[in-house]
């Protein structure tokens, strides 16, 4: 979230909140992690609020950013 600017705003259990202000407008995040040590897993879910084009800017940049960190580099 650093890396686009976002500045945390609460958390509930295990989810996070986010706001991110762009060129593209004001956007909220939601990001809750759950984990499952019975198959060694965890799993990440992102939620995004907001006007206009702002969702799916934040999308893609949330896209681009999780391939990267998937492909490894």
């Amino acid at each position: 979230m650093a890396k686009m600017g976002g500045s945390y705003v609460s958390s509930t259990g295990n989810t996070e909140k986010y706001e991110v202000y762009t060129k593209k407008g004001k956007g909220i995040i939601r990001i809750t992690i759950n984990s499952s040590h019975a198959i060694n897993s965890s799993h990440a879910i992102f939620e995004i609020e907001g006007y206009g084009e702002v969702v799916d800017y934040l999308s893609e940049k949330i896209d681009e950013e999780m391939s990267f960190i998937v492909k490894g580099g």
